[in-house]
């Protein structure tokens, strides 16, 4: 079967980047290396009216969050993001281009959270942040 020729190029290029496999080192490092993808291969973002990071109220003390608000006037619905990654990878910035695209496609104000992530904080640590 034919691969496409720009997931060919993508997928050339993470080859090239000769990323050590992410289960093989620690958390942290996993992490940068989750960052560090997105950064690189995840394309241009989205316009959207406006970006801003706050802090909300969680169960175990302030947690940071990033509100996208889409063009047009409103009222808009809202769509809460929660980033995938196992409980242990991904981060606001990791997620940053799918939510704005998420925001603009859907015409939602979006809320993205940044939760506590394992093995730094054990489940239930993030289901109860979520």
């Amino acid at each position: 079967m034919d691969i496409h020729p720009q997931l060919n190029s993508l997928l050339s290029d993470l080859a090239a980047a000769d990323y050590p496999d992410q289960t093989t080192v620690p958390s942290a490092q996993a992490r940068e290396i989750t960052d560090d993808r997105a950064k690189r291969f995840y394309g241009p973002y989205d316009e959207v009216a406006s970006v801003m990071d706050i802090t909300i109220p969680g169960p175990a003390g302030p947690m940071a969050a990033r509100v996208y608000k889409p063009e047009g006037d409103g009222p808009h619905p809202i769509l809460v993001y929660y980033h995938g990654g196992g409980w242990v990878l991904g981060s606001l910035d990791s997620h940053d281009r799918g939510v704005r695209g998420l925001t603009r496609a859907s015409e939602c104000l979006s809320v993205s959270v940044e939760y506590r992530l394992a093995p730094e904080s054990p489940l239930p640590a993030a289901v109860s942040d979520c």
